[in-house]
């Protein structure tokens, strides 16, 4: 009898187990995930022709991890931690004219997992590519991330075909394209979104292409704009009847929170350097950042070489960056003093940038633009560089601690359009986005019968050794050309 009921005491235990390992399955625990629908859709938004969206349903939730076979032995790869059971997947970084591999794979929370494998077919870009010169390449040198910057046909120096930003990867080649309309900026957000302006709108965008926000701004946006840590942007605008010459702050509900007119800060009347500048131009602010620590912001104004740090709050100036020429007495107090060795102004820069630890520290692109009110410098003895200060501001003191591009000379000499970036705690991107040389040789700046040439360098700040260096220069005989506004290294998730 005791036998007996032992067994029966076994077999209940074996039923229950069995029962428990139904319901698990049942519950996904245990369950190789099935996929039930899938879409995959090219190019969506009809304006990333290097992008791709797959669409998936898993019985069960599952987690998604991607890649994207890489042609230089370096695959693309992103692992998404939220489990679902709808997807919707972005696939970035394909190859233009390329049967492209995909392979994604689905997770379950109990780690059983599922993959498909996508060839998807790309199409080729509409990109001269004989006009592309790698002069240096060290991938294994180069700073993480994906080189964004805008490309442009010009015929002359006004005929500009428009923006067509492309990303190349650490071996030089295109891996993201976007064909949309936009002017000038191109800028990632905290979200991983990026912020474009299409005529007087600012746009938000992913990288698919995707509109999430529109601004209209009334007197126009142009050149740049900055993310604050609040998520309002200070965006480069215009004065009521004046050109170039404002700040606005926006939120994320489409309302100017303040402006800034410049005309109440500084002085109208200086005279402008560089010369070559359009009537009524006076400041021309082509590029701005923000300092957090106080609550502070940076402008470039070219045509009057200055580079200053005004408050948010208050408006006033904190400091001038700058020659020190024709300033009246009330601007002296805050002009730098400049000490130490080599040490040279900037003239008629662009895109100052904050170092990403001491804010203290500024990089520029100095475009070199005649250099003296009195004795202007031809283009043929000018050039452009990359300079980083330091600033005291205790002491209302500056001093140069890097550069690079002087010892090129005019080979480099870009007078209207330039950036520079901290890519890495080493690396330096610089973008001469606008070298303009004569058809009969020789540099130039502003004129009409010119030839645009672009190179994009990367170059280790501590040893100044060039990591990249990408020419793109039309060899037809005529004024056909390209010219870059600026670059940026992002990641592409």
């Amino acid at each position: 009898m005791r036998k007996a009921v032992k067994q029966d005491v076994l077999i209940l235990f074996i039923l229950l187990c069995l029962l428990g390992c139904k319901k698990s399955e049942e519950s996904g625990e245990t369950k190789i995930p099935l996929i039930i629908n899938e879409l995959l859709s090219l190019n969506p938004n009809t304006s990333t022709p290097l992008c791709a969206r797959l669409e998936v349903e898993t019985d069960i939730p599952t987690k998604v991890s991607i890649i994207i076979r890489g042609q230089d032995g370096e695959d693309l790869s992103h692992d998404y931690e939220v489990y679902a059971r709808e997807h919707t997947i972005p696939i970035y970084g394909l190859y233009p004219d390329y049967n492209n591999e995909v392979i994604v794979t689905f997770i379950s929370e109990s780690g059983k997992q599922v993959s498909i494998e996508k060839e998807i077919r790309t199409k080729p870009l509409n990109i001269d590519m004989s006009a592309w010169e790698y002069k240096i390449l060290e991938p294994q040198k180069v700073a993480d991330g994906f080189i964004m910057f805008h490309l442009a046909k010009t015929q002359v120096l006004t005929g500009v075909s428009g923006a067509y930003p492309v990303m190349i990867d650490k071996y030089g080649k295109i891996r993201w394209a976007y064909t949309a309309a936009m002017n000038h900026i191109f800028k990632r957000l905290k979200n991983g979104h990026f912020l474009v302006d299409v005529a007087s709108e600012l746009h938000e965008i992913d990288l698919l292409g995707t509109v999430y926000s529109i601004w209209n701004i009334p007197n126009g946006i142009h050149h740049d704009v900055v993310e604050m840590p609040n998520g309002n942007f200070l965006a480069l605008s215009a004065a009521e009847n004046s050109v170039e010459d404002a700040v606005i702050e926006i939120d994320r509900n489409r309302n100017i929170v303040k402006e800034w007119d410049f005309r109440n800060i500084f002085d109208v009347q200086r005279p402008l350097c560089p010369s070559t500048t359009a009537s009524g131009d006076w400041l021309h602010l082509n590029g701005i950042d923000y300092d957090e620590n106080d609550d502070s912001f940076i402008i470039s104004g070219r045509n009057q070489s200055l580079v200053a740090k005004i408050d948010r709050k208050t408006s006033a100036i904190k400091w001038m960056l700058g020659n020190h020429e024709y300033w009246d007495d009330k601007y002296k107090p805050y002009l730098l003093e400049p000490f130490g060795n080599n040490f040279e102004w900037q003239w008629g820069q662009h895109s100052p940038v904050l170092h990403p630890e001491n804010h203290n520290r500024i990089l520029i692109f100095d475009n070199g633009c005649d250099k003296s009110y009195s004795n202007p410098v031809s283009p043929q003895n000018s050039y452009s560089r990359a300079v980083e200060y330091e600033i005291e501001p205790l002491t209302n003191r500056v001093s140069q601690v890097w550069e690079w591009g002087k010892e090129k000379g005019a080979e480099l000499y870009a007078c209207y359009i330039g950036n520079v970036s901290y890519v890495s705690d080493e690396n330096v991107l610089i973008c001469f986005g606008g070298i303009l040389k004569k058809l009969g040789g020789g540099s130039s700046d502003i004129d009409v019968d010119v030839k645009n040439s672009v190179r994009i360098i990367e170059v280790n700040k501590e040893t100044n050794e060039v990591v990249l260096d990408l020419s793109i220069a039309s060899k037809a005989d005529d004024f056909s050309g390209y010219r870059s506004y600026r670059a940026y290294k992002y990641q592409l998730y």
